[in-house]
């Protein structure tokens, strides 16, 4: 299970709403390299305009952080 938190200073309703899309589509691919568990995660600043690209490399590297002992 994956949660977002996405305060207002990102955004307003459309850009939250969007980077959680954005996000939601990202882990998706990488729902593999997931353990099983609750994982939260927290947006500081809009993600808006990054590439598609760059959303992955920025997941890939919290998954790694997360999931190494």
């Amino acid at each position: 299970m994956v949660s977002f938190s996405i305060p207002r200073k990102v955004g307003g309703a459309v850009v939250r709403n969007r980077i959680r899309r954005r996000l939601r589509s990202v882990l998706r691919e990488m729902a593999g390299q997931m353990l099983p568990g609750a994982y939260l995660v927290t947006v500081r600043e809009n993600l808006n305009t990054a590439k598609y690209c760059n959303l992955v490399e920025i997941m890939n590297t919290i998954i790694k952080k997360a999931t190494t002992p």
